[in-house]
């Protein structure tokens, strides 16, 4: 299960032809800039659970439905301020369409693959997981890309079908129409482009491409979107650049006395140097060392400096994340534990049992001297 945003007009690139006399040429578009969420949800099977659309606005709206709205039977729908998920929106597409699509009962027990987005990782979230016999799996952060199918095979091919269908339209309106494509077009454009890219081929794609079934664990750990481009340099073959750099070039800066020493070397025949030109070179590489040592004091004493400041730093205050997987697994202990204090703080047997005693063995009678 997982999340994508698509732009309602926003179609695919293309040639714009223009006046050669002005310098940039504008393209109408013909779509509002507004976001779309949609909830897709797809089994190692090749099976897709039927979507959920998510509009930005306050309440759904007739008019934002084409009128003919057989295909869309099964489909569920929601309005959010943002157009984004929310808590209450994963908890309803846990119990309106994955638990009856896929007839979780805790008979049939279900493996459900999410993201560790807040909205899963809620009490109630993930206690109807619990009480359905849903296991929850969480992928790692960072990771979605190549370990999610619906990232690796099929929102690519579904979002480049449904700029294809929106260009379609534009072609068809014309270049004077500047009617805006609505949430009823963009409803017909991604139900046609879901139908091309969201087929039993790509999703299996997916599966195998995450490398979750057939399990494989070297399919993600290769791909490449991982995999650096240039492989890391061989510290043999950087010393060898090195030596070749000081044999082209003899005339390097030296940073110390024993470089001052091989460069003499290098440019002058042994006894070919006059005393007072070895004087020279030996203050001048005294020199160097000198100013080395002054420089590693320095830097020594920075990293005391920046030491002492980052232990007198206030620290800001910053939740550790924690583990969705291993807080899943305690969810079986939060249960026992509420169902426990609901029995001892249940009035009910409580009154019954009060009931039960007869009014004289209750009274109590005492004496103060």
């Amino acid at each position: 299960m997982d999340e994508t945003g698509i732009l309602e007009g926003l179609g695919s690139n293309g040639l714009v032809l223009g006046s050669s006399e002005k310098k940039i040429q504008l393209k109408k578009r013909l779509g509002s800039r507004c976001w779309t969420t949609i909830v897709e949800c797809v089994s190692a099977t090749g099976q897709a659970l039927m979507p959920l659309v998510l509009f930005k606005g306050k309440d759904l709206q007739h008019q934002w439905f084409p009128e003919k709205l057989a295909y869309l039977d099964q489909w569920r729908f929601a309005a959010t301020d943002k157009g984004w998920t929310s808590d209450a929106i994963a908890l309803k597409w846990l119990k309106e369409v994955f638990i009856p699509g896929t007839k979780a009962s805790k008979t049939n027990k279900q493996l459900l693959i999410v993201d560790g987005h807040g909205s899963h990782t809620t009490d109630d979230f993930m206690y109807e997981c619990f009480d359905n016999g849903i296991f929850l799996l969480f992928l790692p952060a960072h990771a979605l890309h190549v370990l999610q199918p619906l990232d690796v095979s099929c929102f690519s091919p579904i979002k480049a079908a449904y700029r294809r269908a929106i260009e379609a339209i534009a072609f068809l309106a014309g270049s004077n129409d500047t009617t805006p494509i609505g949430k009823a077009t963009f409803l017909q454009c991604y139900y046609k482009a879901r139908t091309e890219g969201l087929t039993e081929r790509n999703i299996k794609g997916g599966w195998k491409g995450s490398g979750l079934w057939p399990v494989n664990i070297a399919k993600p750990l290769m791909s490449r979107l991982l995999l650096q481009t240039d492989p890391p340099a061989v510290p043999e073959a950087e010393a060898l650049k090195r030596q070749l750099e000081e044999e082209s070039d003899p005339f390097r800066t030296p940073y110390r006395s024993y470089d001052v020493k091989v460069l003499i070397a290098k440019v002058y025949a042994p006894g070919q140097v006059d005393r007072a030109a070895r004087r020279l070179f030996w203050k001048i590489g005294r020199g160097l060392d000198a100013q080395n040592t002054t420089l590693a004091e320095a830097q020594a004493k920075i990293a005391q400096l920046e030491y002492q400041i980052y232990r007198l730093k206030p620290l800001k205050k910053q939740k550790v994340a924690q583990d969705p997987n291993e807080r899943f697994a305690q969810i079986e202990q939060i249960v026992k534990t509420r169902a426990r204090l609901q029995r001892v703080l249940d009035p009910a047997p409580i009154a019954a049992l009060t009931s039960s005693y007869e009014f004289e063995s209750l009274c109590f009678e005492w004496q103060l001297e």
